[in-house]
């Protein structure tokens, strides 16, 4: 289990190690503003691995509501997909 509030969980395998890509909050409203990445080598321990991304201070078009991560690789390449809003 994971310490706080979390929802919308996107778990993928790159190489051994499993990542967590949830919904980071616990905020009224839901109105996070930036997604973790949680790691494991075993699916019971679990890293925090930090911020991959900080809407106000990455984006110029979002600030908030930093939902429903995903990940998905291709041809090397890594894609980062979720929903944010100004408001």
């Amino acid at each position: 289990m994971l310490p706080g509030v979390y929802a919308d969980p996107h778990l993928t395998a790159f190489g051994s190690t499993f990542y967590l890509y949830p919904t980071t909050d616990g905020t009224e409203g839901w109105l996070s503003t930036s997604f973790t990445c949680w790691s494991s080598k075993d699916l019971m321990q679990w890293k925090n691995e930090g911020v991959v991304l900080d809407l106000p201070r990455d984006l110029t078009w979002a600030t908030q509501r930093a939902w429903a991560p995903a990940i998905a690789t291709k041809n090397g390449k890594y894609y980062y997909y979720y929903g944010g809003a100004t408001r």
